[in-house]
């Protein structure tokens, strides 16, 4: 049986925010598609697919935003993690190119949705800038640039100075079109979207057993069972496979302190 996630019992800026409040599922239900996950990648596929007509029900095992998206460093980025130097070496220039196409299709989307929606989330596109660690030298920029060039985000650029204030941190990549918003008063926007176009939300439904096929069935730790033609497992991990993904995840997490310094 899944354990709960340690994100929920901590709380974050981002959740300082009034939530709309989703009731447990308390009945035998049937749905075109079922979503398990009420993150940002649950409800947006909740919600394109209301858009398309579908009948669609979200269950979630704990409340809104409390779990990876609502401790999220609000930052989105097509300047991915790994870096596109090691995305060529892994997946060769087509796997690293959809990966940057991916990432810059998501953040527009977040900022088309926001519009048409009407969603006050804080949504800004910023700059983004990579600069060197302690070990690196200025050769490792170039060598991402050159991969940048050959299958990632458009517009990059190698600085030789990049100041913060009146502090020069010396060389960056800088990154166009990068965006920041606010996550929880995002998915609350959300969820009225997908109320309005009649989607079902419920939270504190966690799922104990997934049988696969047409139709597919979800059964929650409170023995209620949501029958659907289709089945999407939005969690930050597959809860149905316990063994080709979970063998291969590192499991680790970053940090973000965030505080006012006087003048």
């Amino acid at each position: 049986m899944p354990v709960q996630s340690d994100s929920a019992k901590h709380s974050t800026y981002w959740q300082n925010v009034n939530k709309p409040f989703f009731p447990a599922l308390s009945s035998n239900m049937t749905c075109d598609v079922c979503v398990v996950g009420a993150g940002i990648s649950g409800l947006t596929t909740a919600y394109l697919l209301l858009k398309e007509g579908r009948d669609v029900v979200v269950i979630d095992r704990e409340r809104l935003g409390v779990c990876e998206t609502g401790q999220t460093s609000a930052h989105l980025s097509n300047a991915l993690d790994e870096g596109y130097v090691k995305l060529r070496s892994l997946h060769g220039d087509a796997g690293a190119r959809l990966a940057c196409e991916s990432h810059t299709e998501a953040i527009n989307l977040i900022e088309k949705i926001s519009t048409e929606e009407k969603i006050d989330c804080d949504f800004k596109r910023v700059e983004g800038h990579l600069f060197l660690g302690p070990q690196q030298e200025l050769t490792s920029l170039e060598k991402e640039l050159e991969a940048i060039q050959a299958v990632g985000p458009q517009g990059v650029e190698l600085q030789s100075e990049t100041f913060f204030g009146s502090v020069n941190l010396w060389p960056s990549l800088k990154y166009p079109a990068q965006a920041q918003f606010h996550p929880l008063k995002y998915l609350t926007g959300l969820c009225e979207a997908i109320q309005r176009l009649g989607g079902k939300i419920f939270t504190h439904a966690t799922v104990v057993n997934i049988e696969s096929g047409k139709p597919a069935k979800v059964t929650t730790a409170q023995g209620f069972q949501i029958t659907a033609q289709s089945l999407v497992i939005a969690t930050n991990v597959p809860i149905n496979d316990r063994i080709t993904i979970h063998t291969k995840e590192a499991a680790y997490r970053s940090y973000i302190v965030g505080f006012r310094v006087p003048k």
